[in-house]
C-alpha cells in the first residue's frame, strides 16, 4: 500500500479528502523492538529499534494485522560459555516496517555497538544509526564496548552512552523512543569501570565492572520503546548478563471520529482519533455505534477531630462519542468502582473504566491524577478548585470542590464559602436526558454553615463535620466525587465515597447480537438497541 507525502496528505486534507469512499489518511509511528545486548566487560550495547513515521492510506473497510516487535534477548554465561544476544523484532502493519534492532555487533533498525575489535552493526537507512566502536588491549586485558545506536544518533565509543533516540508527539505528548544501549569495558587486568548510559529514548545502561568483585548486569531497554540493551559488566569468567531490548510500539492516528477498532489504548479528542499498539492485534474494520464509558468518582477527604480538611473528590473521567465495534470480537466492560473513603483520611482516587482500548480514568484528588482533578485528563474531565484566604471572613477554613466532567470545581475562600463540585455533562445516549461526572463539594471548617454542592451528575455534597453526618457520597453509576468534610465542633468526619462508574452502548438494532455476559440492563430507544453495564461484563459484536 503506498506511502503519502507529507505535502501529499497535507493537500489531500486541505481539500477534505480524509475519508472518501472509505479512504482515511493517518499519520504513524512504528518502532521495531531493540536489540539485546552481549554479556561481560567490553560488550557493545543493543541497537533501537527502527525507528519510522510517515502517512499512509488506510482504508476503512478493510482490516490490518498490526504486529509489534518484541526486545532482543540479553546474552549470559554460563560455565564460561557465552549465549550470545539476539536482534530485536521488526514492527509492521499495512507495508510499513520498521527493521528490529541489531544486537551487539551485528546491523539493525539501529546498530548495535562493536565489542571490543569487532566491527561496528549499521544502521538501516531512514530508520536508525550506527553503533559505536570499541577496543581491545591483549596485554593487559583492558576492553571497551560501543554504545548501540539510537534512531537519532550514533552509539558512543569506547564504553560510551547509547544514541539518542527521537521524540514524536503523535500521542499528543513528547516522548523519545529507540534510543541505544550504553557499552560496558573493563580496566587494565581487570580493573574498574563504569558502563555507559542508556540513551535518551528507552536505552538500557550498562553494567559496571569492579575489580576483584562481581560488578553489575546491564540493563534491560524500556517496554514500548524500543529502546537497546545494555551492556553486561564483570571480568572475564565473572561477566555478567546484557539486557534484552525493549519491545516496539505502533501508533496510527487520523482526522475525525473513529474509523477502525483495535489498538491497547484508543484517544478520541480534539478532533482525531488515536490508536496506540504496545502489542501485536489488528486495526479492524467494523461498525459504528454510540458510546459512554465514565470512570469511578472519587471519594472526599475527611477531618480529625477539631482539625482541618475536605477537599471534594473529582468524578470520574467521562468518555462520550462514537466507536467501532467488529463482528465477531468480544469486549470486555470493565466498570470502574467509586472510591471508598475513611474516617479522618485523605481524598482517594476512584477507578477506571475501560472497554475495548478505551479508558476512562477514575476520578481524582487535589494531588493525583484523574478524569476531573486539579491534573485533569485533557476531553475527559476539568481541575479541581483552588484555594484562596483561609480566613478572616465568615467562613473558616473553606475546601474547594472536585472537578466535574463538563465544569472545573469551585474555588474556595473565606469570604464566598467552600466550593462547588463542578457541573457533569448530559446524555440521551439511553434514552432519557442524564447527567454524569458531577463533582464533589468542597467542606467547611466552622461551626456553622454547610459545605459546597455537589456538581450536578451525581456529585456529593460537601459538609461540615462528622457530626453533621460527614460528605455525601456520589450517585452510584454515575461516576459523581464524593464530598468533602471537615472536622469541627470536636467531631472527626470521612468524606463521602465516589460514585461507581458505567458503560452504555447503543448499538443499531440491526446489528444487536444479544450474546452478552454479566448482567446489562437491555432496552431499546428508537431503531436503536442500549446496553447499559453497572458492573463488568462482555459483549460480543
Amino acid at each position: 500500500m503506498p506511502r503519502l507525502s507529507v505535502i501529499g496528505s497535507a493537500c489531500a486534507a486541505a481539500y477534505g479528502f480524509t475519508s472518501l469512499a472509505g479512504t482515511v489518511i493517518a499519520e504513524y509511528l512504528a518502532v521495531a523492538g531493540g536489540g539485546g545486548a552481549g554479556p561481560a566487560a567490553g560488550s557493545g550495547g543493543g541497537g533501537g529499534g527502527g525507528y519510522l513515521p510517515g502517512s499512509v492510506i488506510l482504508n476503512s473497510k478493510n482490516t490490518y494485522i498490526v504486529t509489534i516487535g518484541s526486545g532482543g534477548t540479553g546474552g549470559f554465561l554460563t560455565g564460561g560459555v557465552a549465549t550470545p544476544p539476539t536482534n530485536g523484532s521488526n514492527t509492521s502493519f499495512a507495508s510499513i516496517v520498521a527493521v528490529g534492532g541489531g544486537r551487539t555487533a551485528t546491523d539493525g533498525g539501529s546498530g548495535g555497538g562493536a565489542s571490543g575489535n569487532n566491527v561496528k552493526g549499521l544502521g538501516t537507512s531512514g530508520q536508525g544509526r550506527d553503533g559505536g566502536t570499541g577496543y581491545f588491549v591483549g596485554d593487559t586485558g583492558a576492553s571497551a564496548g560501543g554504545g548501540g545506536g539510537g534512531a537519532g544518533a550514533v552509539g558512543g565509543n569506547n564504553g560510551g552512552a547509547g544514541g539518542a533516540g527521537l521524540a514524536s508527539s503523535i500521542t499528543g505528548t513528547s516522548v523519545y523512543r529507540a534510543g541505544g544501549g550504553g557499552g560496558s569495558g573493563a580496566g587494565d587486568y581487570g580493573g574498574d569501570f563504569t558502563g555507559g548510559a542508556g540513551g535518551v529514548g528507552g536505552g538500557g545502561a550498562a553494567g559496571n565492572t569492579v575489580q576483584y568483585s562481581v560488578g553489575t548486569a546491564g540493563t534491560a531497554g524500556t517496554a514500548n520503546t524500543g529502546g537497546g540493551g545494555g551492556a553486561g559488566g564483570g571480568y572475564a569468567s565473572a561477566g555478567l548478563p546484557g539486557g534484552a531490548g525493549g519491545s516496539g510500539i505502533a501508533v496510527i492516528k487520523y482526522q475525525g471520529t473513529p474509523k477502525f477498532s483495535g489498538g491497547n489504548l484508543i484517544v478520541s479528542y480534539s478532533g482525531t482519533t488515536t490508536h496506540t499498539f504496545t502489542s501485536s492485534s489488528a486495526l479492524s474494520a467494523g461498525y459504528e455505534i454510540q458510546m459512554l464509558i465514565v470512570g469511578g468518582g472519587a471519594a472526599g477527604s475527611g477531618a480529625g477531630e477539631n482539625s482541618a480538611g475536605g477537599i471534594g473528590g473529582g468524578a470520574g473521567g467521562v468518555i462520550l462519542g462514537t466507536a467501532i465495534l467488529t463482528p465477531g470480537i468480544t469486549y470486555t466492560a470493565a466498570v470502574g468502582a467509586g472510591a471508598t473513603a475513611t474516617v479522618a483520611g485523605p481524598a482517594v482516587n476512584g477507578n477506571n473504566s475501560t472497554l475495548g482500548g478505551y479508558l476512562a480514568y477514575g476520578g481524582g484528588v487535589a494531588s493525583g491524577n484523574g478524569g476531573a482533578t486539579t491534573t485533569s485528563v485533557p476531553g475527559q474531565g476539568n481541575p479541581g478548585g483552588s484555594f484562596g484566604t483561609p480566613f478572616g471572613g465568615p467562613y473558616l477554613y473553606p475546601y474547594p470542590g472536585g472537578g466535574g466532567a463538563g465544569a472545573a470545581g469551585g474555588n474556595a475562600d473565606t469570604n464566598t464559602g467552600p466550593g462547588a463540585g463542578g457541573a457533569g455533562i448530559s446524555t440521551s445516549i439511553s434514552g432519557s436526558l442524564t447527567y454524569y461526572g458531577g463533582g464533589g463539594g468542597g467542606g467547611l471548617y466552622s461551626d456553622t454553615g454547610g459545605g459546597g454542592a455537589g456538581g450536578i451528575g451525581g456529585g456529593g455534597n460537601g459538609n461540615v463535620s462528622g457530626a453533621f453526618g460527614g460528605g455525601q457520597s456520589g450517585t452510584a453509576n454515575t461516576g459523581g466525587g464524593g464530598g468533602g468534610t471537615a472536622g469541627a465542633l470536636y467531631s472527626p468526619g470521612n468524606g463521602g465515597n465516589g460514585g461507581s462508574g458505567i458503560i452504555i452502548l447503543s448499538v443499531p438494532t440491526s446489528t444487536y447480537t444479544g450474546i452478552y455476559t454479566g448482567s446489562p440492563t437491555i432496552t431499546t430507544s428508537g431503531s436503536n438497541t442500549v446496553i447499559k453495564f453497572t458492573s463488568s461484563g462482555t459483549y460480543t459484536a
